[in-house]
């Protein structure tokens, strides 16, 4: 009897605490991209830079000069890095119609420094290159984000006046809903355990997992938001919700496509299009 109550009690440990505990750790240390692509893989001109946010972390990131005065701000999502292959053909396209373009790595990710919130705390990474964007003298700043960087680009962008427009491509409707997603779809554990491990993301390193679109209660200036039909972490009418945060705000679906596919579904001069038609086209009422 003695030795199955302690049988139990090891299960128990294992269960919820050890293997959860750990996910949650792995989860704040993902293994960064190591892509050696940069702008110039794709026949771009930039420019590198680095600033520290008010938190001291350092942010590495890339100036591509255009001859508009609109400035696209263009931001990975979790796990990624400014050298996606996506983000990369996506600057090109911009460029090729003039527009110049500021990538960069969040923290915890690329060749930027401290460890990844997976949302909370990269406000303050999209704060800092704000900060030296604003200096580059550009008369408008797009920010443009995929997946985690679409989220921090709602929450950041929605209270920010020197953000004109926002563009989010499969944002995450909050934290504490995406995790037990992203568990269940990503790994054979039962979506369940996403609660435990947004609580020991808490403990570990004081993850705000009250954090998303969900919680901004509007957005009063353009925003386009992009959906795909088969994505797994974020539902149809929680992309239609966020869109409807601005009362100039737009979904695009794709009802095929996963997870940031959809610029591949659309074709990516249409999804450009989409952008550039709300930067030039839609206001906003006062």
């Amino acid at each position: 009897m003695a030795r199955r109550k302690l049988l139990v009690a090891v299960l128990i440990l294992v269960f919820l605490v050890i293997i959860p505990l750990g996910v949650a750790y792995s989860s704040l240390h993902p293994e960064r991209c190591q892509s050696s692509a940069t702008p110039e893989s794709v026949g771009l001109e930039y420019s590198t830079f680095t600033v520290k946010t008010r938190d001291g972390v350092e942010i590495s990131g890339w100036h591509i000069p255009g001859d508009e005065d609109t400035l696209f701000i263009v931001m990975h999502g979790y796990t990624s890095c400014k050298a996606d292959e996506r983000l990369l053909r996506l600057a090109r396209e911009l460029n090729s119609r003039g527009y110049p373009v500021v990538m960069f790595d969040f923290r915890g990710h690329g060749e930027s420094g401290g460890t990844t919130t997976i949302g909370p705390r990269e406000v303050l990474d999209l704060e800092a290159v704000l900060d030296y964007a604003s200096s580059l003298g550009y008369e408008e700043i797009v920010l443009v984000g995929y997946s985690m960087g679409a989220a921090v680009a709602i929450v950041a962008g929605s209270s920010d006046d020197r953000v004109s427009a926002i563009v989010a491509d499969s944002p995450y409707y909050s934290l504490d809903q995406v995790i037990p997603r992203w568990i269940g779809s990503q790994t054979p554990l039962p979506a369940a355990y996403g609660y435990l491990i947004g609580l020991y993301g808490e403990l570990l390193a004081g993850v705000d997992t009250s954090f998303g679109p969900a919680y901004v209660d509007r957005v009063d200036k353009p925003l386009l938001v992009f959906y795909g039909g088969l994505d797994p972490l974020l539902t149809l009418n929680e992309a239609t919700e966020i869109a409807g945060k601005s009362p100039c705000g737009k979904l695009v679906a794709a009802s095929d496509a996963g997870h940031v596919e959809i610029a591949d579904r659309l074709g990516l001069d249409k999804y450009v299009d989409e952008i550039e038609y709300m930067v030039d086209e839609v206001e906003c009422p006062e």
